[in-house]
């Protein structure tokens, strides 16, 4: 048994499970239409794969994956949100459960005490943040940013990388004034009253530029 899971609020949902379920059906059956490899596969292995979805928005359901009847899985796909993974990594990796998401990036999935079975098949903010904030730099000339992000636990390991490629932390040596971008992060709600105080703050600093890391739910 396989699970993924999916926050099926958002439009690409379903055909994120289409494409694991059509990832399984091809090694259950040694389909080598896309990777030559897997042909007759299943003469060589034993082994079959079936496929069970869970919506994340229901995070209850999560935390005890027998609740319906379910026997624990082999491996969980998913989740795409790092807020949702976060949590859900901690219980896998008790369980001794391997957990692997194609979009989750929050830094703080590195960390292997915590998230020991944790994988991902994207780099993670620490290293996407550093180029972006080049490109702003180097190649936009840009000297003064607003970041907005979401205030939760992905928002909170964006402020955290943040501050360490700014040479903010103290643990860090200081960046020279000159080779700087300075950022203006703005933690922000889902709800219409944190979006018009980040609203007022934007104009208040007058920042010509605004880098955008909120959920297109917001």
């Amino acid at each position: 048994p396989m699970v993924i899971l999916n926050s099926y609020g958002e439009s690409a949902a379903t055909e994120q499970a289409a494409a694991v379920a059509m990832a399984l059906h091809h090694l259950n059956v040694g389909d080598g239409t896309r990777i030559p490899q897997l042909e007759g596969l299943p003469d060589r292995c034993p082994i079959r794969f079936s496929l069970h979805t869970l919506d994340t928005t229901n995070i209850e359901v999560i935390a005890n994956l027998t609740a319906n009847g379910m026997s624990l899985p082999c491996a969980i796909v998913g989740a795409g949100s790092s807020s949702v993974s976060i949590v859900t990594s901690i219980f896998t990796g008790i369980q001794g459960i391997p957990q692997i998401s194609p979009t989750a990036t929050s830094s703080k999935l590195s960390d292997r005490l915590v998230h020991p079975l944790f994988g991902r098949t994207i780099p993670s903010d620490a290293d996407n943040l550093k180029i972006y904030l080049d490109f702003f730099k180097d190649v936009l000339k840009i000297r003064h940013l607003t970041i907005l992000y979401s205030n939760d636990e992905y928002g909170s390991s964006i402020k955290d990388d943040l501050s360490q490629l700014n040479g903010t932390d103290a643990t860090l040596p200081p960046i020279p004034v000159g080779q700087m971008i300075r950022p203006f992060p703005i933690p922000v709600d889902d709800n219409p009253f944190s979006i018009k105080q980040a609203a007022d703050m934007i104009r208040g600093r007058k920042y010509e530029y605004i880098w955008s890391l909120l959920p297109a739910s917001m």
